[in-house]
């Protein structure tokens, strides 16, 4: 992470707790370990929150402790800031980019480019909430995807001096008071844009404050009360951190009051882990406390080695190979410690010793690598020479951008022919309209894949009234909070008349269970080599009856048709410019019978506890014929490996309408 905080920045305000390090040591390991995908660490990113907690802790103890000695200075503030966060960050980003444009397409690079720009600004979250889910497997391959947090810190630090400042002025609680109102909105800010639009909730400065706030409070706690030890609650706090470490995933809403477990965890930790407890002799460890010092090159350095072994790999990097990567990373973090942050920070002579030459390098540093990104972005990625120098693969790379870009959130087709992302009051009225101008119409639920089968039939409905309630990442097997099935529910039962039909669609990967009985994802298929047998993966029995359930209760309302999983083909888009768009391409072995299994385990369970349900099971289809139904030289059906391009949404589309489903005469 980021701004860890000034350790040293003043003796007299922060006496140096070598627990601290170790605390950092296990928010870094975390958060190495979540991102180069070992099992058991689902929850690894929450080291960034426990990082929050620690820097909010040492900043508001340096800034109070200046504040109260009469000598804090802005200036001196962000010298210190500047001398902690720039030497390491731009020499990685330097580092990294050759390797980078060697290694990227040229979109891939575009991309990382406007990051590259964006994290000179310090607004790298900001891009990434609007662009990027945190948790799709393809930000995996983002080198600069971790930056966000560092944005983070440093928005929130441009305020947050001032802020102590002005409330100091007020009294001694001022400053307390102040925090814990920043905090108070902060975290309903989090509880709320986790409900409304969790992507940009994720990234976002204002839902990430009452994190650094919690450390804050643990500053003003200490000087008001003193240090405490307690053994029993300082483990408590590990506890609690472990236990969000292990048994956290992607669908756990973050932040929000569930990062209540990890970030008051590492408040335990800070307050109550003194020297002579068990916790505090464990965190100060030399082996913790050294991987504490170098943790923030450490963060600096992983994502981009993981990322560009992931880019141009046909399937997930070996664990073999992640495993050494987090040797190298550990192997770099020491070197770049060594060697650039603490030079830039040595007490004695530091390089760089008068403030005006560090804010001119700062300022110049940035500029240069801002200059780097708008480069990057101004030439497309070097999409013009890359493409000479790639005859043989510039075809493909053309089919396949052509299919991403064009897959994007569906747009409203007419006034009656739109997918919701929620069912407020504006939306219902919409709805009901609707139904009052053309009559009951056709909705369809669902994950992504859901998305999929809407586009498709509001472009070939011959019916006026076709809506979607279809929100990527909210099967109804894995139902989070945000997906609106329950509100969906409600309406029907108390308007039933407003719905002819509903369409059921999502994910089988989200149906079917990993090698080791894990809840299933795309990562079962995309870590799978292509030419080596897939394992066993056996359906989710509970996942399909969960499903199951509430389809039938729903079909007590409203006819509900449930379609068959489609197979995803889950073909590597560094596969198809290996081999081009002419070659003869397959589905893995075993591909074809994980899906046949799991469509005849839920033709079953609708059988038995949704009998009211028309289950549309895969024999109701063409069977996908990868020769005709996944490429050619002029149209590719996906636009990534198990979601329709325009073209795929129209063959597909097609098929579902010849189906003759019942509800569907007409359509």
């Amino acid at each position: 992470m980021g701004a860890h905080g000034d350790r040293r920045a003043s003796a007299k305000a922060l006496k140096y707790r070598p627990e601290i390090d170790g605390l950092r040591a296990i928010a870094v390991a975390s958060v190495i370990l979540f991102h180069a995908g070992f099992s058991g660490f689902g929850g690894g990113y929450v080291g960034v929150d426990i990082f929050f907690v620690i820097s909010g802790y040492l900043i508001t103890t340096i800034i109070a402790g200046e504040l109260e000695a009469g000598r804090f200075s802005i200036a001196a503030f962000y010298e210190r800031r500047a001398r902690r966060i720039l030497p390491a960050l731009v020499f990685v980003v330097l580092a990294t980019w050759p390797f980078a444009w060697a290694l990227m397409l040229p979109a891939e690079r575009a991309a990382y480019s406007e990051t590259i720009a964006t994290v000179a600004l310090f607004v790298s979250n900001i891009l990434f909430g609007q662009q990027f889910d945190y948790f799709a497997p393809s930000e995996a391959e983002q080198p600069l995807l971790h930056t966000w947090s560092l944005s983070v810190e440093e928005q929130f630090y441009v305020l947050f001096p001032l802020m102590l400042l002005l409330a100091w002025r007020m009294g001694q609680r001022g400053p307390l008071f102040a925090v814990m109102a920043l905090a108070t909105v902060s975290l309903a800010l989090a509880e709320y844009g986790w409900r409304t639009d969790p992507d940009t909730n994720f990234f976002f400065t204002g839902s990430r404050a009452w994190e650094l706030m919690i450390g804050a409070l643990c500053a003003f706690a200490e000087r008001h009360w003193g240090t405490r030890a307690s053994g029993l609650l300082a483990a408590a706090g590990m506890a609690m951190m472990g236990l969000a470490i292990l048994l956290y995933t992607s669908a756990t809403p973050m932040p929000s009051v569930y990062t209540a477990l990890p970030v008051l965890g590492a408040a335990l930790v800070i307050l109550f882990a003194r020297e002579s407890g068990p916790v505090a002799r464990l965190l100060s460890l030399r082996p913790v406390v050294a991987l504490g010092l170098v943790s923030y090159s450490a963060y600096l350095w992983h994502q981009p080695l993981f990322a560009l072994a992931r880019v141009r790999s046909i399937g997930a990097p070996p664990e073999w190979l992640m495993a050494a990567l987090v040797v190298l990373t550990l192997a770099l973090a020491w070197a770049s410690w060594r060697y650039v942050e603490t030079p830039f920070r040595r007490r004695s002579v530091p390089a760089l010793p008068r403030r005006s030459q560090v804010f001119s390098w700062s300022a110049l540093s940035l500029v240069g690598l801002l200059a780097l990104g708008v480069g990057g972005l101004a030439t497309d990625g070097g999409n013009t020479s890359w493409m000479r120098a790639n005859p043989e693969m510039a075809r493909t790379y053309e089919l396949l951008q052509a299919a991403l870009q064009a897959h994007r959130e569906p747009e409203d087709a007419g006034p009656c022919r739109f997918n919701l992302k929620a069912l407020d009051a504006n939306a219902v009225a919409r709805i009901e309209d609707c139904a009052a101008r053309h009559g009951p119409g056709v909705a369809v639920l669902g994950d992504s894949h859901g998305i999929d089968v809407f586009s498709a039939l509001q472009t070939l409905a011959r019916r006026d009234f076709v809506m979607g309630l279809a929100i990527g990442g909210c099967p109804l097997s894995e139902p989070e909070l945000r997906c609106k099935y329950d509100e969906f529910a409600e309406l029907a039962e108390r308007r039933s008349d407003l719905f002819s039909l509903v369409i059921y669609a999502q994910s089988g990967s989200y149906l079917l269970l990993s090698e080791e009985g894990a809840v299933g994802s795309r990562q079962i298929f995309l870590r799978s080599a292509w030419d080596v047998p897939l394992p066993r993966f056996e359906p989710d029995q509970q996942r399909i009856a969960r499903a199951a359930d509430y389809l039938g209760e729903l079909a007590r309302r409203v006819p509900v048709v449930w379609l068959a999983p489609r197979i995803e083909p889950h073909v590597s888009p560094n596969l198809l410019l290996r081999h081009g768009c002419d070659h003869g391409y397959d589905l893995r072995p075993n591909q074809r019978d994980a899906f046949e299994r799991l469509d005849r385990a839920i033709e079953a369970t609708v059988a038995e506890r949704a009998p009211n349900v028309t289950y549309a099971a895969l024999g109701r289809f063409p069977p996908l014929d990868m020769g005709h139904d996944f490429m050619t030289c002029d149209v590719l059906y996906w636009s990534d490996g198990d979601h329709w391009s325009p073209e795929g949404e129209a063959l597909f589309g097609s098929r579902i309408i010849a189906a003759g489903l019942p509800g569907m005469d007409g359509f």
